[in-house]
Protein backbone atom coordinates (compact mmCIF):
# COMPACT_ATOMS: atom_id res chain seq x y z
CA UNK A 1 0.00 0.00 0.00
CA UNK A 2 1.65 3.24 -1.18
CA UNK A 3 0.18 6.09 1.22
CA UNK A 4 -0.97 9.41 -0.35
CA UNK A 5 0.92 12.56 0.55
CA UNK A 6 -0.23 15.87 -0.57
CA UNK A 7 1.84 18.75 -0.43
CA UNK A 8 -0.06 22.08 -0.12
CA UNK A 9 2.11 25.12 -2.15
CA UNK A 10 0.76 28.50 -0.74
CA UNK A 11 -0.63 30.45 -3.12
CA UNK A 12 1.71 33.92 -3.30
CA UNK A 13 -1.34 36.36 -3.56
CA UNK A 14 -2.96 34.25 -0.64
CA UNK A 15 0.56 35.41 1.47
CA UNK A 16 0.73 38.79 0.43
CA UNK A 17 -3.20 39.60 1.31
CA UNK A 18 -2.36 37.96 4.64
CA UNK A 19 0.52 40.17 5.30
CA UNK A 20 -1.23 43.20 4.08
CA UNK A 21 -4.21 42.20 6.48
CA UNK A 22 -1.62 41.56 9.46
CA UNK A 23 0.06 45.24 8.40
CA UNK A 24 -3.70 47.08 8.31
CA UNK A 25 -4.81 45.41 11.55
CA UNK A 26 -1.40 46.25 13.22
CA UNK A 27 -2.25 49.99 12.12
CA UNK A 28 -5.40 49.74 13.42
CA UNK A 29 -4.00 48.22 16.41
CA UNK A 30 -1.50 51.52 16.75
CA UNK A 31 -3.94 54.00 16.30
CA UNK A 32 -5.83 52.17 19.08
CA UNK A 33 -3.30 52.39 21.39
CA UNK A 34 -2.48 55.82 20.53
CA UNK A 35 -6.46 56.71 21.20
CA UNK A 36 -6.45 54.85 24.64
CA UNK A 37 -2.74 56.63 25.66
CA UNK A 38 -4.97 60.06 24.38
CA UNK A 39 -7.96 59.43 26.73
CA UNK A 40 -5.77 58.24 29.72
CA UNK A 41 -3.84 61.86 29.76
CA UNK A 42 -6.63 63.64 29.14
CA UNK A 43 -8.48 61.85 32.24
CA UNK A 44 -5.23 62.26 34.57
CA UNK A 45 -5.23 66.14 33.60
CA UNK A 46 -8.95 66.38 34.60
CA UNK A 47 -8.35 64.20 38.08
CA UNK A 48 -5.32 66.71 38.65
CA UNK A 49 -8.07 69.80 38.02
CA UNK A 50 -10.99 68.08 40.10
CA UNK A 51 -8.41 67.57 42.99
CA UNK A 52 -7.34 70.92 42.42
CA UNK A 53 -10.53 72.26 42.49
CA UNK A 54 -11.38 70.54 45.96
CA UNK A 55 -8.19 71.82 47.55
CA UNK A 56 -9.93 75.92 46.55
CA UNK A 57 -12.98 74.95 48.08
CA UNK A 58 -11.89 73.65 51.29
CA UNK A 59 -9.67 76.88 51.77
CA UNK A 60 -12.26 78.86 50.45
CA UNK A 61 -14.29 76.85 53.22
CA UNK A 62 -12.41 77.12 55.66
CA UNK A 63 -11.78 81.22 55.17
CA UNK A 64 -15.51 81.90 55.42
CA UNK A 65 -15.41 79.92 59.02
CA UNK A 66 -12.61 81.59 60.02
CA UNK A 67 -14.66 84.96 58.49
CA UNK A 68 -17.43 86.96 60.36
CA UNK A 69 -20.33 87.67 58.53
CA UNK A 70 -19.84 91.76 58.73
CA UNK A 71 -16.46 91.03 56.79
CA UNK A 72 -18.33 88.43 54.26
CA UNK A 73 -20.59 91.48 53.97
CA UNK A 74 -18.50 94.44 53.80
CA UNK A 75 -16.03 92.70 51.19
Amino acid sequence: MASKCQIKIPNPTSIEEDLSDQTVEGSKLKNIEKACASIETGIRKLVSIQEQMKDELQMLKRKMMDESPISILLS
